[in-house]
């Protein structure tokens, strides 16, 4: 018989972030594995209502974008896994750290010849929050 646990809020026994997940033989750190920013934006880095975890966008030139952060990530050289999209695969994004802090994630989009180039996007942030 299957069990559903339906609770509100998770706090580590030891500490509140220390929720530890197993499978198997493999264990991991809860928030490790979770997202915590995702940015659904165009060209002007308005954000869309899907996105979370974003306060408000910059239009920092093209194809430049930087997007402040609700909830700070933990330090500014963040140990980050970002995957995202341009333009449905017609263009590329990147992650850079010419203007990040721990509050600001900065990416760029760019052509197929990889020139700055505005496109849609949709980008997913992993790391540490403060």
């Amino acid at each position: 018989m299957a069990s559903i646990l339906k609770v509100d809020t998770l706090t580590g026994k030891t500490s509140a972030g220390n929720i530890t997940v197993t499978s198997g033989s493999a264990t991991m750190q809860l928030q490790e594995g979770v997202a915590t920013a995702k940015i659904c934006g165009d060209q002007s880095a308005t954000v869309q209502s899907d996105s979370f975890n974003i306060a408000s966008g910059l239009d920092a030139g093209t194809g430049n974008f930087r997007f402040t952060l609700i909830n700070a990530s933990a330090r500014i050289t963040w140990n980050q896994t970002s995957a995202g999209i341009a333009n449905g695969a017609t263009a590329v994004l990147r992650t850079k750290s010419a203007n990040a802090t721990t509050s600001v994630i900065d990416i760029e989009t760019m052509n197929s010849s990889f020139s700055a180039a505005d496109a849609a996007y949709s980008f997913i942030y992993m790391g540490d929050l403060a």
